[in-house]
């Protein structure tokens, strides 16, 4: 059954499902929805848990191993399994098919496919995904919608934005959710419950550190190496969380996708000189290029979770450098 994500704290009200998957392009939605999801698991007995980032060389039988364990034993577990621009490939539809025959309520599966075509929704598996359990539909905002979304967090954290303020904010940020979502938390900490106005926005980004996320993100998509590492150190002596910055280089990677897929820009949301520089920057690049950027992602993204014996920072240095020459 398809839902929209907007709608899966209702859902979750009256149940839980066995199988969730979570597909879209917008990942700070998908993050929250699979928490959502996850704490309701929590609640009803699940505490075990496994999580896995889906490769093109993934072993499908570990999906039906781990069903097979939990027959036998009787465990109550959580498994999710994360893809990452690309699909389950032959050997993963046939595991997937298969899994959705055989009801198990010791374990809850939570898919998440980020930043798959949307072709891929009319595909064998997930239609056997949608017929045997829940298909959550997460769809990225448009210019007015991102509006009502920062009205709507910001009073969350207790201010009220003035519709300039909103506005600066959305440019600022160049539709990114985290960065805004981080800016709206850090401005909830210089003006608690208080109304902000566009003095008080500009105040608050101009006063952030040394570097800030946009001083990241426009690096990256510049191809400027050496500042990417200056500020990726920065945020590393910070202690900002690895998967904070994994998800901000993610987002410019996949508006890179679309504009290399599309040819044009108009599914990216951003002032129009974020939207010129991602489509300068995506005219050097070859689409196998990015497509490599987004699996270097999942590897990344595994080896913070601990199923990567890799250094997390190491591989964030090694994604800023992925594709430029200067």
């Amino acid at each position: 059954m398809k839902i929209a994500h907007s709608t899966i704290d209702s859902h979750l009200e009256k149940g839980l499902e066995n199988i969730y998957t979570v597909f879209g392009n917008e990942t700070l939605f998908i993050q929250e929805t699979i928490e959502k999801i996850r704490a309701k698991a929590v609640k009803n007995g699940y505490t075990e848990r496994s999580s896995i980032v889906v490769t093109k060389d993934f072993d499908w039988t570990t999906l039906t191993n781990a069903s097979e364990n939990l027959d036998l034993f009787g465990n109550m577990k959580i498994l999710e399994l994360k893809m990452l621009g690309t699909g389950p490939g032959v050997s993963g539809s046939k595991a997937l098919k298969d899994y959705t025959g055989k009801k198990n309520d010791s374990q809850i599966l939570i898919i998440s496919a980020e930043r798959l075509e949307s072709k891929s929704l009319s595909s064998a598996w997930v239609k056997a995904l949608d017929s045997n359990g829940i298909l959550v539909t997460v769809k990225a905002l448009d210019d007015n919608q991102i509006v009502s979304w920062i009205n709507e967090r910001a009073l969350k954290f207790g201010n009220e934005i003035t519709p300039d303020a909103v506005l600066f904010l959305a440019e600022m940020t160049e539709g990114n959710l985290f960065a805004t979502l981080q800016e709206m938390h850090k401005i909830s900490l210089i003006y608690p419950k208080e109304k902000i106005n566009l003095e008080k926005m500009i105040n608050a980004i101009s006063n952030a550190s040394r570097y800030g996320v946009f001083d990241l993100t426009e690096a990256f998509i510049l191809g400027n190496k050496k500042k990417t590492v200056q500020i990726l150190e920065h945020f590393r002596s910070e202690g900002t969380p690895e998967l904070q910055i994994l998800s901000l280089l993610s987002k410019e990677l996949s508006n890179l996708f679309l504009i290399k897929t599309l040819g044009n820009y108009e599914k990216v949301f951003g002032p129009k000189f974020y939207k010129d520089r991602l489509k300068g920057a995506a005219k050097k690049l070859e689409l196998k290029q990015i497509k490599d950027g987004l699996s270097k992602v999942a590897e990344i993204d595994a080896s913070v979770k601990g199923n990567k014996k890799q250094d997390p920072w190491q591989g964030l240095r090694d994604l800023s450098q992925l594709f430029f020459k200067n």
